[in-house]
């Protein structure tokens, strides 16, 4: 992502510096950066982090900091310098195939996480998986391996990386802990089929954490369980992609299609495969959402209008889409 995101601002005339905390031979040979660093260790004081960064950015006058991927602590010590020097910093991830989402607070984990924008055009994401899957079965495949009544409520659970800045800067302060604990222990005649997040690895068959009696550990693709009528996931990237195919989602934490979900808060955990299957957003309304996000919020690493996006805001994309 790095690399595609210097070619495209190199080509344009920006100067492009990096810093990770690793690869730092692979940023050094792809000859892309006028400078390359490594990020100091996290066992390292916050002091030193900011010291460090500090001089990068002084050092080589650094105009705008883009963040890729909002992550506990690294993710702060620039924030935190880049307010101080009054320099732009701005968050994004890659998420629709080849395409970036940019917003200056750090993608889905806070309320004021997109404009408030929609648009008509086709939705433009392939609707790619990010990570490999395992290959399709059918639900009635996943209900007979399982042993599942078939009058059973069955919820999909989407696990959570646990060192993920959208844990802690969601609201109410409800840890993925306590977030399972209250759909596992507050909904006793619900089976609950956890797909754990693929760099989690907590959420592992050998781990004894998540350990519920109405709960199974599952590796199915996204598109096996898709099929199931009811999911659930805390500020994951799935809601999107779920939601916007029709699929009805409980959610926990801030995301990208704010109000197309059931809101589970604190004390809100029971009965909730019916609250999940009886909330009812408007497709219109979901699709013309979707339709921004993909069209207008996010781009391609390769598009022209990349660099203007990144200088000017979102309103230049939206000026130089309607001009073509």
């Amino acid at each position: 992502m790095a690399f595609e995101v210097a070619k495209n601002l190199s080509s344009q005339g920006h100067v492009i510096h990096s810093i990770d905390h690793g690869q730092l031979n692979e940023y050094i040979d792809s000859k892309l950066f006028n400078s390359c660093h490594q990020w100091l260790p996290l066992s390292s004081s916050d002091k030193e982090l900011e010291y460090q960064f500090e001089q990068i950015v002084r050092k080589y006058e650094i105009r705008l900091v883009i963040v890729a991927q909002k992550l506990w602590r690294y993710s702060n010590i620039v924030e935190k310098v880049c307010s101080e020097r009054f320099t732009d910093v701005i968050f994004t991830e890659y998420f629709f195939d080849d395409k970036l989402i940019f917003d200056n607070v750090g993608l889905q984990y806070t309320k004021d996480n997109q404009a408030n924008g929609v648009c008509d055009l086709p939705i433009d994401w392939p609707r790619k998986d990010r990570e490999e899957q395992p290959a399709d079965r059918t639900k009635e495949d996943v209900i007979a391996q399982y042993n599942i009544p078939r009058d059973q409520k069955v919820v999909v659970i989407y696990g959570q990386v646990l060192w993920d800045m959208s844990l802690v800067e969601s609201p109410e302060s409800m840890s993925f802990d306590e977030y399972m604990d209250g759909l596992c222990k507050g909904n006793p005649d619900t089976t609950f089929l956890f797909k754990p997040h693929p760099k989690d690895t907590w959420g592992q068959p050998t781990s004894e954490r998540y350990s519920y009696p109405n709960m199974i550990r599952v590796g199915e693709s996204l598109r096996t369980l898709f099929q199931f009528p009811a999911h659930t996931a805390y500020s994951s990237t799935v809601i999107f992609e779920g939601v916007s195919r029709g699929l009805s989602f409980a959610s926990a934490g801030y995301h990208l299609l704010q109000d197309h979900t059931y809101k589970i808060t604190r004390g809100g955990f029971q009965d909730i495969y019916n609250k999940i299957i009886s909330y009812k957003p408007d497709p219109l309304a979901v699709k013309r959402n979707a339709s921004y996000l993909t069209n207008i919020y996010a781009l391609s690493m390769s598009d022209p209008l990349l660099a203007g996006r990144l200088e000017h805001g979102i309103e230049y994309v939206v000026e130089k889409k309607a001009m073509r």
